[in-house]
């Protein structure tokens, strides 16, 4: 997301992107490198006890980004009471009113300073809402979000568009139901899917700059974990770590970087809440094995209440979902799960993400 903020946002340098692959695109850099003005917001770190300690949290995120705009404090674009909102939410005051305009008061101003269409960025949206629903003001939270970026992204004149990344989906009577132009990627998906991570041509040719090519059998065992829409990519915190350590020393043996980056409380409450019944299937997959399970991406947080985690682990997992046309679409997922090392570890960790691909009703895809 700072990529794109990088490439897109009004002053910043081009240079950057010297000597890379969209540098070639000269059409296209040219239409839009460094000619909009970017809104970035990340909310990973609005993970409160409480909705008045979130709303404080959301308030203080969107009020320093907006002082990096120049937004609130005597702002020209905008009224003073209007100004006067961002101070309040600096100041931790903010009533809810104040933190769901607040986005869509930032790309008014902007618009009016640069006569431009703001570009709006949200990285870990959902993080906020996780949180919400581990601890119990999931609906206050919920709400919130829903009048924030309806006011935001819906019937916004001064947004041209929106990027929001997370890892989970939610539906149906989401954050989002409020929204009727959305489009979502996933790692069902094949559009971007190459996007999610390095591709194996990548990580060759990063290998290859640091005279590695010999490292690539480790790199494939230890960081080729996923597969997105049939095309197998690789963790690229992980592979970045590991090739610099490996330009100091060409021997050093492959680590696992990407572990307790995120919470695991939605997967440890669904296990406690399974019991007895999750052991087996997960079992299963810490032995090398595979199972199979139906698996909803239209589920809510309240869905999960009601579904045994011993049936929410995938492995060949048969998804019909109705789309445009009417016909219906079958999604094939395989969790393949660790195998056994020789000695006595794992050599590879595929139990919650596998590989992915989908087939349509007539076979094709």
């Amino acid at each position: 997301m700072s990529m794109l903020k990088a490439f897109l946002e009004i002053g910043s340098p081009k240079g950057l992107f010297d000597g890379l692959a969209i540098s070639e695109q000269k059409d296209f850099c040219e239409a839009h490198q460094c000619k909009y003005p970017v809104i970035f917001l990340s909310f990973k770190d609005v993970e409160t006890s409480g909705f008045q300690k979130a709303l404080d949290a959301l308030g203080l995120v969107i009020s320093r980004e907006a002082d990096k705009l120049e937004i609130g404090c005597g702002c020209p674009e905008l009224k003073t009471s209007e100004n006067a909102m961002f101070d309040r939410m600096s100041a931790k005051q903010a009533d809810e009113n104040d933190v769901k305009s607040s986005i869509m008061l930032m790309s008014i101003a902007l618009y009016r300073r640069y006569g431009k269409k703001a570009i709006v960025l949200i990285d870990e949206y959902d993080a906020p809402i996780n949180r919400a629903y581990q601890m119990g003001y999931y609906d206050e939270m919920a709400g919130l979000f829903r009048g924030l970026l309806s006011q935001a992204l819906k019937s916004n004149p001064y947004v041209g568009f929106a990027v929001l990344t997370g890892i989970l989906r939610v539906s149906k009577e989401s954050v989002f139901s409020g929204l009727n132009n959305i489009s979502v990627y996933s790692a069902l998906d094949e559009e971007f899917s190459s996007h999610f991570g390095f591709t194996e041509e990548e990580v060759a040719a990063m290998l290859s700059y640091y005279g590695l090519e010999e490292r690539m059998p480790d790199m494939k065992e230890y960081y080729d974990g996923y597969r997105m829409g049939g095309i197998e990519v690789y963790n690229p915190w992980s592979v970045v770590r590991q090739c610099s350590r490996m330009a100091k020393n060409k021997s050093a043996e492959p680590k696992e970087f990407w572990i307790n980056t995120a919470s695991n409380d939605l997967v440890r409450d669904m296990l406690k809440q399974d019991g007895l019944r999750a052991l087996e299937p997960i079992d299963e997959l810490i032995n090398g094995g595979t199972i199979e399970r139906d698996v909803s991406i239209l589920a809510t947080y309240r869905d999960l209440i009601d579904i045994p985690c011993s049936e929410a682990v995938g492995h060949d997992v048969h998804v019909r979902l109705p789309h445009m046309g009417g016909q219906s679409r079958q999604w094939h997922v395989q969790a393949k799960g660790a195998e056994p090392g020789n000695k006595g570890g794992y050599k590879k960790r595929r139990a919650f993400v596998g590989k992915v691909s989908y087939a349509d009703r007539q076979g094709k895809g």
